[in-house]
């Protein structure tokens, strides 16, 4: 059963801008379900638990980089977020 994880990472030194793209590049090829309300932070739909995600984005990240993954369901709230990611939130969460 598919199930929504916001997931967020924070990237450690020497960090790029090409880093951060080369990582969403990655989030966007490992699931075909997700949005993006934020620089480092995904919504993503998966079939795996949260240790499978995790273990996915981890192969992508260094040593010194910190992630987390949460699974997500029932209410939420936001503020100045995209029209875009809420209507995805409210199909998918």
């Amino acid at each position: 059963m598919s199930k929504i994880f916001l997931v967020t990472y924070d990237l450690g030194a020497p960090e790029t801008r090409q880093n951060y793209v080369e990582l969403g590049n990655a989030i966007k090829s490992m699931f075909s379900k997700w949005a993006r309300p934020a620089k480092s932070v995904w919504l993503i739909q998966s079939d795996d638990g949260a240790g499978e995600v995790r273990d996915a984005i981890k192969s992508h990240l260094d040593s010194n980089d910190k992630l987390l993954v949460v699974s997500l369901g029932g209410a939420w709230g936001t503020f100045n977020i995209s029209k875009e990611v809420t209507d995805w939130m409210r199909k998918n969460i």
